[in-house]
């Protein structure tokens, strides 16, 4: 490699960023400096200004190249890398950890499957990457240069950006082979517990975060974990006396009762009792209750046997502060807050039918709360929410026939009326997908057909200018289509029934032939 002494001006970078062809402006670039020369000069660089932006932009066109990223593992680069994860430059670390994150994604990027030919032909190279780089055993090599405790360092780094990006790029390697290696018995997880125990504490709850997002990698990843004792690290912590730790804290309880082993794992340790306990705590303010009430209805949806205890603890303190969210005042200033909490955990425990049965015990009339809301006249944000709860609880199991009864009768009018009168172009889709969820019934699909409003609006070309508008839509003739096929001819004439399968199988930007020029007139 060349000597590392040549700088470029910003004239040749500017060159370099306009020629169109990747490959052609490197070649000319690299006759006058080369790759690691360019780290070198940005080095030089203490404070952000236009010369350094444009170096970190031209680094990064340099970097859309496999081979270039693996220019990284070559030893000239070493003592180099090793310097920059504790530069004072924060733009050196920034490049840094963005670049150690593209060796780690290209070297855990899934492989192309092979495909059966009958030509009898030699398959192509695998372990090539689309630009020709050998991808093969890259994380052994990232591993073996040292390249897994960088980010381990850059984990601790003071810029949060800078640590964000390293603790992603930890997650991603511990789901190879040779990474989950290296962070396990290589010695990275012990120099972090190491650290974390003199950690300032943004620092420390940052680890802790590390510590329960590898546990989302895989079971086994967290089995791992577990053995180790880091989840009992992440309940130390909430289960402090320092208030504003534990606020902060309980979101990595969150995020730890977020997927099933780590709900399971949290119900064998008998957390949710403990939790909800938490909800009589005199000093557990608001925010502190809904990050609670949140939490408990995340562990049901991933644990629903843990239904009964949890309501059952306390004398039911679950139900109560659900129901308080519910029914808070809108003279409250943060109203609508507590309002959507509760709405978000009803919908999440209702889900499941042990989950159901409980809070329809404690709760017996939240049922028609949440179908009022669906026709909220004070706040479209409380409408979506109500509909996104029920498109939950009707994907879930399946309801009893009270709840059956209260959704025929009651739900599905308001529904209907939402999507044909309300004008909020934000409130359909969510009612376009909680009608898709009702469509598996026969009387939504009487309902629907019978309704000459409805039956315009399923056809009505223009009636969504917004793509999330296009997608809800067509969700819900399909699935109108999809469970009805063979009962919508008795509800609807041949022509529109053709009509509806073509729109279903066409997708959701389908406009028929002779409605495009009526479609452009309206935009127009």
């Amino acid at each position: 490699m060349d000597s590392p002494s040549r700088t470029v001006s910003m004239g040749q970078l500017e060159r370099f960023m306009g020629e169109p062809d990747i490959h052609a402006a490197i070649n000319e670039l690299f006759q006058h400096t080369s790759l690691l020369e360019l780290f070198q000069q940005l080095q030089q660089h203490h404070q952000r200004g236009e010369e350094t932006d444009l170096l970190m932009r031209v680094i990064d066109q340099i970097f859309l190249l496999d081979d270039m990223k693996l220019q990284l593992l070559e030893e000239p680069f070493q003592p180099f890398l090793q310097m920059a994860a504790s530069a004072e430059q924060t733009n050196l670390r920034r490049i840094l950890v963005a670049k150690l994150g593209d060796l780690v994604s290209l070297a855990t990027r899934p492989r192309p499957m092979a495909v059966d030919t009958d030509v009898d032909e030699p398959m192509g190279d695998d372990k090539a990457t689309e630009d020709g780089a050998d991808v093969d055993n890259i994380m052994e090599r990232f591993v073996s240069l040292g390249l897994a405790k960088l980010l381990g360092v850059l984990v601790l780094d003071r810029d949060t950006g800078v640590a964000e990006r390293a603790l992603d790029a930890i997650v991603k390697m511990v789901g190879s082979a040779a990474g989950s290696d290296s962070f396990f018995e290589g010695g990275l997880l012990d120099w972090l517990l190491d650290k974390i125990k003199t950690a300032r504490d943004e620092t420390r709850l940052r680890i802790l975060d590390l510590f329960v997002s590898l546990g989302s990698v895989s079971e086994t990843t967290f089995d791992k974990c577990e053995e180790r004792g880091l989840y009992e690290l992440v309940l130390q912590e909430y289960f402090t006396d320092d208030l504003l730790i534990k606020l902060i804290a309980v979101e990595l309880m969150d995020k730890l009762g977020s997927f099933p082993h780590g709900a399971r794992y949290m119900a064998r340790a008998q957390i949710p009792l403990k939790l909800a306990r938490e909800l009589r705590d005199p000093l557990a303010d608001e925010n502190a209750k809904m990050s609670l009430v949140r939490l408990l209805a995340n562990i049901i949806v991933q644990a629903p046997d843990q239904a009964k205890s949890i309501f059952s603890e306390a004398n039911s303190a679950m139900a109560e502060q659900i129901q308080e969210f519910l029914s808070v005042p809108t003279s409250r200033h943060n109203w609508t807050t507590q309002r959507l909490c509760g709405i978000n955990a009803w919908g999440d425990i209702c889900i499941s039918a042990s989950g159901r049965e409980q809070i329809s015990r404690a709760m017996p009339h939240t049922v028609d709360d949440l179908i009022h809301a669906v026709r909220h006249g004070v706040d479209s944000e409380i409408c979506k929410a109500a509909m996104a709860a029920w498109t939950k609880v009707l994907e879930g199991d399946p309801l009893s026939d009270a709840l059956m009864a209260k959704v025929s009768d009651d739900l599905l009018p308001k529904v209907l009326d939402a999507a044909l009168v309300m004008p909020f172009a934000d409130i359909r889709p969510h009612a376009y997908r909680l009608l898709a969820a009702l469509s598996q019934f026969k009387f939504t699909a009487r309902a629907v057909c019978s309704s000459e409003d409805a039956r315009n609006l399923l056809v009505d070309w223009h009636s969504e200018q917004d793509k999330f508008g296009k997608y809800a839509k067509h969700e819900w003739v399909s699935s109108l289509v999809s469970h009805h096929e063979a009962w919508l001819p008795t509800l609807v004439d041949e022509g529109f029934l053709s009509v509806l399968e073509t729109y279903a199988k066409s997708g959701p930007f389908y406009i028929p032939p002779g409605a495009a020029a009526s479609v452009a007139e309206k935009a127009g």
